[in-house]
């Protein structure tokens, strides 16, 4: 029901004048205000944005307290980079690490 966009950064940093690069999905609310409605009336984005922003780091944090090592931690979502919950729904977005890098 959202758009996703596949998008890639190139930055460069300012001291050592490295570039890197960065791929990225970016997940957006639909234009079809029937969909944004619905979306909102189920409030998905903002339970989705709470996954990878609050849920998903708690679960790696917990095992990092039980003395899982850095290699064996179980983590298979995408990392989150960015988020936006606006005060209407129309604007959100969720910026997530792009997989297909990982295959």
């Amino acid at each position: 029901m959202s758009i996703m966009y596949a998008v890639s950064i190139e930055a460069r940093c300012r001291v050592s004048g490295k570039v890197e690069k960065l791929n990225a999905m970016v997940k957006t609310m639909p234009r079809n205000q029937a969909r944004v409605t619905m979306l909102n009336d189920t409030q998905a984005f903002p339970k989705e944005v709470k996954m990878y922003q609050t849920v998903f780091p708690s679960l790696i944090k917990f095992q990092e307290e039980r003395g899982v090592e850095e290699g064996a931690i179980f983590a298979p979502w995408a990392k989150s980079y960015a988020s936006l919950l606006s005060s209407d729904g129309k604007d959100d977005y969720i910026a997530l690490q792009d997989l297909r890098d990982e295959q």
